[in-house]
């Protein structure tokens, strides 16, 4: 049975999704329901995320912060309507003060800025509203002080969304209006090589694209910024993997060497996948690791099938090469966000494993860029948050 305050909630998405302000407005004065909130959400959320710009704009006159967080992922009402491609909404919310920019009440726990999220739901418009508002991907003037973390998303920037997305169309579109701004910075500025991650290996949309193993992408970056820091040898030593190497490891030849790299997958493996088993794990994880570096899903699967899925999160392995293994062991899923392999998660998501929830908290910082943007569609921060709200806030059709 619902109470009385969810009853009143429910009523005010329906006056919402209807645009009927007058009504929510006597509601708002009946019941003193201005700072409830809907599945975590404000009025403003549910007014950006039904595209309602008048509502939006009376519940800030009304005295809701444009800003207003909702409480599990820190997003603004300007994310959702990013998000959900609506303009009209986003453009109220903008006009009543909403920040979208270099600020820390832009950013949501991913670190995300609301054109991430239009990047997300492969919004044009959107993501272009934005850019005429600012430059919004890196420092427009490379040796100002003025550089800042609010560019910093765990999602990546808009190119790495965009390409894992895989939509070829936006990535064009997208990375001719920003220039080399939304591949990357120049190192040599400030230790944060790339504008976009917030990462202790530096990582590019060339990695991202190379990670993927498409040739399209590829060849369009390669075309456009030949001259990239991330493919001179002169900053080779900046970039834990190169673009390649990434794509060597994946079993993406072709993409390989379109970035230069001959050398074949084994030789790789030797330098990169510097994993152990700990003395104190079950001894069928050293089975498990070894079926993983040699990306034999079949294997992988035989042992979760065998031994069940948890397994996955067993803190059970070391890194040869990683300053934080007296302070975090591993587990699988770290190993395979070191290794930077997409094709582990792929594998899961066919297979029907999930990721438990706790996993995107508790990355740390070598891991969470990679694994939160090889799992943004489910990630229950990213897309998986507004897979959420789409079944929660729907309209129920009339009987």
């Amino acid at each position: 049975m619902l109470s009385r305050e969810e009853e009143v909630l429910n009523e005010c998405n329906l006056l919402i999704y209807q645009g009927n302000l007058t009504r929510l407005s006597e509601v708002i004065d009946e019941t003193g329901c201005l700072k409830y909130k809907l599945h975590k959400l404000s009025l403003l959320h549910l007014a950006a995320w039904h595209n309602q710009p008048h509502i939006c704009q009376f519940l800030v006159e009304k005295g809701l912060s444009p800003d207003i967080r909702e409480t599990f992922s820190q997003k603004t009402p300007l994310h959702l309507a990013a998000y959900r491609g609506n303009l009209e909404a986003a453009e109220a919310l903008i006009n009543s003060g909403a920040r979208y920019s270099k600020s820390k009440h832009t950013r949501d726990s991913l670190c995300c800025l609301p054109i991430h999220y239009a990047a997300l739901g492969e919004n044009q418009e959107m993501i272009f509203l934005f850019l005429k508002l600012g430059h919004l991907i890196g420092p427009q003037d490379l040796s100002s002080k003025g550089f800042d973390s609010s560019t910093v998303s765990l999602l990546g920037n808009v190119i790495d969304i965009l390409i894992r997305k895989g939509n070829a169309e936006l990535l064009d579109l997208f990375s001719s209006a920003q220039g080399i701004s939304a591949v990357e910075t120049n190192p040599n500025v400030r230790s944060t090589v790339y504008v976009g991650y917030r990462n202790e290996y530096p990582w590019t949309p060339m990695h991202s694209a190379a990670v993927m193993g498409k040739v399209a992408p590829v060849e369009m970056l390669l075309k456009k910024f030949p001259h990239a820091f991330c493919l001179s040898e002169t900053f080779q030593h900046l970039f834990s993997y190169s673009p390649g190497e990434v794509a060597v490891l994946e079993g993406h030849q072709k993409v390989a060497k379109l970035f230069g790299e001959q050398r074949e997958r084994i030789e790789c493996l030797k330098d990169y996948c510097s994993f152990s088993v700990r003395k104190d794990a079950p001894t069928y994880m050293q089975a498990l690791l070894e079926a993983f570096l040699e990306r034999d899903f079949g294997t992988v699967g035989e042992q979760l099938e065998r031994y069940g899925h948890h397994i996955l999160s067993i803190n059970a392995f070391d890194s040869h090469d990683s300053r934080y293994v007296e302070l975090d062991k591993l587990n699988f899923f770290s190993v395979a966000s070191r290794c930077l392999s997409i094709s582990f998660f792929t594998f899961l998501k066919k297979t029907g494993v999930s990721i438990p929830e706790e996993e995107f908290r508790e990355r740390d910082t070598k891991e969470m860029v990679f694994f939160n943007w090889a799992n943004m569609d489910i990630n229950p921060y990213a897309a998986g948050f507004f897979n959420q709200l789409e079944g929660l806030l729907a309209i129920p059709k009339p009987v």
